[in-house]
Parts: C-alpha cells; sequence; structure tokens
C-alpha cells in the first residue's frame, strides 16, 4: 500500500508497488500494466507521480513504454529459461519416457511445523497438487507439489494436468529467480507402495525441489517427486544403451 506519511517519496512507493507485482507473476512478461490513469485512481496520486514510477521501472528495464498503446512488462534481457529444470514431462522425455499424468487431488492442505520446515515455508495452510504418472505398464512415479496461497489461487483458475513448467512460468508468467533440488534414495510409504504398486520394502528415488521467485528468500513451490528405483534403474541402462 502506499503510505503517504512514508518519507519515501511516492513514486518511488508507487515503483516499488509495481516491481513487487512483476516479480510475483501479478504482471506477467508480457503483459501490459494499468493505465496511467488507472494506477492513479487504484493508488490516489497524481499522474506526474505515477508517470515517475514507469520512468523509473523503464529505466531499469522491467518495462516497456508503447506510445499509445501503453506500458508492457518485459522478460529480463539475457534471461535463461528454467523450464528444463522445472518440467517433469522433459525430465522424462529425455530418459526415453512417454508418461500420463492423472491428478489425484488438488486442494487446500495444512501444512504441520514437519512440512513447513522441508517445504522451507510458513506452516498453515498451502495449496497441494497431487498427480500420478504412469506408462501402459502401469503407474511409476508420485508428484506431489504443495504451493504458497498466492500462487496457488491462481493456480487454481487453469488446467491442472498440464505440465508444471507450461502452467508456471507460461499462464502464470511467474518470474522464477532460484531452483533448488535434492535427489535422495529411501524406502517406499505404505500409501506410495499402493498407488505405484510396489511391493513392501521397494525404495524410490526422491527428487524434492524448490523454486524461489526473482528477489524472494522464501520458496513459493515445494515439490517431492517420487520415482520407483526399479524403474529408475530401468531407464538409466536405456539411456546408456541410446548413449
Amino acid at each position: 500500500m502506499i503510505d503517504k506519511k512514508d518519507p519515501m517519496p511516492l513514486y518511488l512507493q508507487l515503483r516499488d508497488q509495481l516491481r513487487e507485482g512483476i516479480a510475483s507473476g501479478a504482471y506477467p512478461a508480457g503483459s501490459r500494466l494499468p493505465t496511467e490513469q488507472e494506477l492513479s485512481a487504484r493508488y490516489g496520486l497524481g499522474r506526474a507521480t505515477v508517470r515517475s514510477a514507469l520512468d523509473q521501472l523503464e529505466r531499469e528495464g522491467l518495462i516497456e513504454k508503447r506510445h499509445g498503446v501503453g506500458s508492457f512488462v518485459l522478460r529480463p534481457a539475457g534471461a535463461v529459461s528454467l523450464a528444463p529444470l522445472i518440467s517433469l514431462s522433459g525430465f522424462l522425455r529425455a530418459m526415453g519416457l512417454h508418461a500420463e499424468r492423472r491428478t489425484l487431488c488438488s486442494g487446500w492442505a495444512e501444512a504441520d511445523a514437519a512440512l513447513a520446515a522441508r517445504a522451507r515455508m510458513p506452516a498453515g495452510r498451502m495449496g497441494e497438487l497431487v498427480r500420478l504418472h504412469s506408462t501402459l505398464s502401469g503407474p511409476f512415479a508420485l508428484e506431489v507439489s504443495r504451493f504458497s496461497p498466492a500462487v496457488f489461487e491462481r493456480l487454481g483458475a487453469l488446467g491442472e494436468n498440464s505440465p508444471l513448467s507450461e502452467l508456471l512460468l507460461e499462464r502464470l508468467g511467474l518470474l522464477v529467480g532460484r531452483v533448488e533440488q535434492v535427489i535422495c534414495r529411501r524406502d517406499a510409504r505404505e500409501r506410495e507402495q499402493q498407488l505405484l504398486g510396489l511391493a513392501k520394502g521397494a525404495q524410490l528415488l526422491e527428487m524434492q525441489r524448490w523454486l524461489y521467485l526473482e528477489g524472494e528468500t522464501k520458496p513459493f513451490s515445494y515439490m517431492e517427486f517420487s520415482l520407483a528405483f526399479s524403474a529408475w534403474s530401468e531407464l538409466s541402462s536405456r539411456a546408456e544403451g541410446q548413449g
């Protein structure tokens, strides 16, 4: 919000508000910002103040002004697409596997302290999307994704069976600044055994992944992707044979 009692100049406060909206994906790359008149009415500021804020964003390379059309959000110059790191479909295709996704559940869940610590997100309400990956021979991987409330509310309006990289990067236009991943080997839990058709004592290869918006220190997404270790061994052998 704009605080007219704050010593920071009003145009810089508005610049920061708009910059935050661009970083969070509220204004995706390629989208048009509200007009000067709309911003003036929304924030109770004069047109000159709004124009100064937009000039600042243009100088920072975040927006482009098009005469008679409006101000549009730019993708950062030289930005490298993080889609390959986010796309599970691409990862599986690279391993020679074409799989189908099926959504098992999508909705709100309460995160306890243990889950919040793993997710590096505040305890409490999180968005949750659980999907099963299968081939003709049956299910082989389970994907459990958690999202911050702000992102999940927007995500809920989209087709949840699309690839996450498409949903997050293209359709929501989120500017992901950092991706962190950890891969470990562990025993399958009872529910995973049931969903993946595994015997008791079977092992999984689990990838944990955190996605951060540009400039943010808390992730907006945390995913656990659990792949049957037997399937991973088979895929690795196939990939080595093709190499």
